[in-house]
């Protein structure tokens, strides 16, 4: 029988006893992080449902409890708002509405110079905002003019620089926006051609080629490089990343939800104080599983057979990473819920608590009135007595 403390419920969602029995040889924290994955790509399959009209698939009504299955339902709500939210919620990568969008327009262009100065372009300065990736979008047939795509971009600044909060808080100087899209074509262009003349990259090279073209705002160990190397493998110019390439991002990287991911696993299994150098072994074996889940774990199956169906590719480091940032804001829904109903709770106690002090105030004081009733009731019978009739 495995240990039940693994699955304590965090999640709306999560590996049922009998999937986590089947994994003979998994830590208690390997269990955890399999498990949270899953809530994390079970929740974007929800939303990609929600938005195609697919059948809701109820799974594990055993492991799951009306509050945490409002906090999911919470979750989605916010990320349908507008497509910052759903880039920053959508748990499943290509489900997200940006990278959705980029998929669809950028489809039919194929492994192109002009594909990849379109995606690094978008990624940079419009992901999140339909309308700015509306704007940016090339048009057909029409020469690339870097002048004309520097001045749309400098039109969106409204002070001296251009914000992108679906990054955190990104901040592009005004001053160098010429320099970051002269850069970026010339990194299409590049990458285009590496493709054409070497065939597919490892994961590896093109991360380090974008940190060394020195472009602004990409600095080697940040964000934006993993994800425009992430979208080079979307697009087939470059394999997807290994694990150790994850495993060295999470170490070096200034990004700080998949190690806050990390961290509140290890809390929940009670290993926080622990210090772990490496997750390889680790990720190797849960992405083992999400890759080719054992035939016993039915749950699983499903899940693994619905992220592959939306996505149209199996899962891999990528989406480990992807998920990794959105399992910590959806535990921040979670625990902000529990600490509203902690506050409740409180204030409950603390009313309940002056009422029975209000009640035993005015129970002293009907005491005492009724205790002056008597005296001056036994007063006024003694002057009677006194009194001829």
């Amino acid at each position: 029988m495995g240990d039940t403390s693994v699955v304590n419920k965090h999640f709306f969602f999560e590996l049922p006893e009998h999937d986590l029995q089947c994994l003979q040889g998994f830590t208690d924290f390997e269990k955890k992080l399999l498990s949270c994955l899953a809530a994390a790509f079970q929740t974007g399959v929800k939303y990609h449902n929600s938005l195609n009209d697919f059948p809701s698939t109820d799974f594990n009504t055993d492991t799951r409890s009306p509050e945490l299955e409002k906090d999911c339902e919470a979750y989605i709500k916010n990320a349908k708002l507008y497509y910052q939210r759903g880039d920053k919620f959508v748990s499943l990568r290509l489900a997200a509405p940006s990278l959705a969008y980029m998929k669809k327009a950028v489809g039919s262009i194929g492994v192109s110079a002009q594909a990849f100065q379109q995606i690094f372009l978008w990624r940079v300065f419009a992901f999140g905002h339909r309308d700015h990736l509306e704007e940016l979008k090339f048009a057909n047939g029409l020469a690339i003019d870097g002048s004309a795509l520097t001045a749309l971009i400098e039109s969106w600044v409204h002070s001296e620089k251009l914000g992108n909060h679906t990054y955190g808080n990104l901040m592009i100087p005004k001053a160098s926006i010429a320099e970051i899209v002269t850069k970026l074509l010339n990194l299409g262009n590049e990458i285009s051609n590496i493709y054409r003349t070497g065939g597919v990259q490892t994961f590896r090279f093109v991360l380090n080629l974008i940190i060394e073209r020195k472009i602004p705002i990409i600095p080697k160990g940040g964000l934006m490089a993993w994800l425009l190397a992430c979208d080079i493998f979307e697009f087939g110019a470059c394999y997807a990343p290994t694990v150790k390439d994850l495993d060295d991002h999470l170490y070096s990287s200034k990004a700080t939800g998949p190690k806050a991911a990390i961290q509140y696993i290890k809390e929940w299994v009670g290993l926080g104080n622990k210090k772990t150098v490496s997750y390889t072994t680790s990720f190797t074996n849960v992405l083992q599983m999400l890759q080719n889940p054992l035939p016993g774990m039915v749950t699983l199956n499903k899940l693994v057979y619905d992220c592959e169906r939306i996505q149209g590719r199996k899962l891999n480091a990528v989406d480990l990473e992807h998920a990794l940032c959105k399992i910590s804001r959806m535990w921040d829904v979670t625990r902000r819920r529990l600490a509203k109903e902690a506050r409740t709770l409180e204030r409950g106690v603390e009313r309940k608590r002056e009422r029975e002090e209000d009640g035993l105030m005015s129970d002293t004081k009907r005491a005492k009135g009724n205790a002056r009733f008597v005296e001056v009731s036994t007063y006024g019978d003694e002057i009677n007595d006194g009194v001829p009739e």
